[in-house]
C-alpha cells in the first residue's frame, strides 16, 4: 500500500480541515472588523457629543471615556471568554443605559436635527456593542471539531496502519502528516478561541481611542476613514 494512496483516503480529512479553517477564518476576520467599526462609532458619538447643551456634553463624554474602559480592560488579554462576557459586557450595557438616559432627555428638552445627529451615532455604538457580542461568542460548533478530530485520528491511524505493512520503513510521510494535521488543529483552535492563545483579534483601534481621550484629546476623522461627520 503506496503512501500516495494513503492520503487518497484521508482526503476527506483534508476537507473537513479546509472548511473548519474557512469558518473560522471567517469569524476572525469578522471580530476585527467589528473593532474598527465600533471606534469609529464611539469617536463619532463623542465628537457628536460636543454639540449638546450642558450638563449633558459633559456627562456624555465622561461616559464615554469611561465606556471605553470598560471595553478594554487592562487584563483584557488574560480573561477567559467566560469572564470577558460577564464582566465587561455587563458594565459596558450599564454604561449604555445611562447614555441613553442622558440622549432621552436631551432629545426631549432640545429636538434639533443635531441632537437627532447624536441619537443616531449612540444608536450605532449600541448596535455595534450589541453584533461584538454575538461575535465574540460565535464559534466553530464543536460538532465540527469533534468531527475534525476524528478524520484526523482517523487519517493518522490509516498512516501508522500503511507505514506498518511496508517492508522498507520511512518515517518521513508519518511524521509529516502528524506535524501537519496537529498543526492545522491548533491553528483553527487558536483561530477559534478569542482572545486565548498565540492568535488575537487586534484591539489597536479601541487603544488608539482609549489613549486620545485620555490625553483629552479631541478625536479627528473616523479610523477607517469611511464614515462622515
Amino acid at each position: 500500500m503506496g503512501y500516495g494512496h494513503l492520503l487518497c483516503d484521508s482526503g476527506d480529512a483534508g476537507t473537513t480541515l479546509g472548511f473548519s479553517y474557512a469558518m473560522a477564518q471567517q469569524r476572525f476576520e469578522a471580530r476585527r472588523q467589528l473593532v474598527v467599526e465600533e471606534a469609529n462609532a464611539i469617536g463619532t458619538t463623542y465628537l457628536r457629543a460636543q454639540w449638546l447643551p450642558q450638563p449633558h456634553r459633559e456627562d456624555v463624554s465622561n461616559l464615554l471615556r469611561q465606556y471605553v474602559d470598560a471595553r478594554l480592560p487592562k487584563d483584557f488579554e488574560s480573561r477567559s471568554m467566560e469572564e470577558l462576557v460577564e464582566g465587561v459586557s455587563v458594565l459596558s450595557e450599564r454604561l449604555l443605559d445611562q447614555l441613553w438616559v442622558h440622549a432621552v432627555d436631551v432629545a426631549k428638552k432640545n429636538p434639533t436635527p443635531v441632537v437627532a445627529l447624536f441619537l443616531s451615532a449612540l444608536n450605532e455604538t449600541i448596535d455595534l456593542h450589541a453584533k461584538r457580542l454575538a461575535q465574540f461568542q460565535n464559534r466553530v460548533p464543536e460538532s465540527v471539531l469533534l468531527l475534525l478530530y476524528l478524520f484526523a485520528t482517523v487519517a493518522m491511524l490509516i498512516t501508522g496502519y500503511g507505514a506498518g505493512l511496508r517492508t522498507l520503513r520511512c518515517l518521513l510521510p508519518t511524521v509529516a502528516m502528524v506535524v501537519l494535521l496537529c498543526t492545522s488543529l491548533y491553528v483553527i483552535v487558536d483561530l477559534d478561541r478569542p482572545q486565548q492563545g498565540l492568535i488575537n483579534v487586534s484591539q489597536e483601534s479601541m487603544i488608539r481611542l482609549q489613549q486620545r481621550f485620555m490625553a483629552g484629546s479631541e478625536i479627528p476623522a473616523p479610523i477607517s476613514g469611511q464614515r462622515t461627520k
